[in-house]
């Protein structure tokens, strides 16, 4: 485990508790196949949403929700993280958490940059905003959800 995935899951399940749910961890690794393969074995009376580590997992738990015999969308509400290219381009459309790559790369050279001028200083952590990016796969009341969250496109 890392402080990425770390991250991911408690902020999931602080989200959850938050409203009143209960937070289920189904641990697959971050691979296209094994997630398929993962998902498929689940019921039908198995979860109603996934939200998956990131879109690559997210794209194999689509996979996995049809060879079940489940539509992704219609059945199971489905999002990633990273927003990769092809996210907007699966299908359904993958809904999905942006954090930008060159925000990212721009914050991590400033960091590094400070910490030459001044090797003493204390560590510093910063930690960027996220987007939320809604697309077809959370589910079918898309208009619901746009009105209750800032969503970016």
């Amino acid at each position: 485990k890392n402080s990425v995935s770390s991250g991911r899951w408690e902020g999931y399940a602080r989200a959850m508790i938050a409203n009143e749910l209960t937070p289920l961890h189904l641990p697959c690794r971050t691979d296209i196949g094994e997630a398929s393969d993962f998902v498929a074995t689940l019921t039908l009376a198995g979860p109603t949403a996934l939200v998956c580590f990131n879109d690559s997992v997210a794209f194999g738990a689509s996979l996995g929700l049809l060879r079940a015999g489940r539509q992704p969308a219609r059945d199971v509400a489905l999002t990633g993280f990273d927003d990769i290219r092809e996210a907007s381009s699966w299908f359904p459309p993958l809904t999905t958490v942006r954090v930008a790559a060159a925000d990212i790369g721009i914050a991590g050279a400033r960091i590094l940059l400070d910490r030459i001028a001044g090797p003493s200083a204390p560590a510093r952590r910063e930690i960027l905003p996220p987007s939320l990016i809604v697309r077809a796969s959370c589910g079918p009341d898309l208009g619901v959800l746009k009105s209750r969250h800032k969503v970016t496109a």
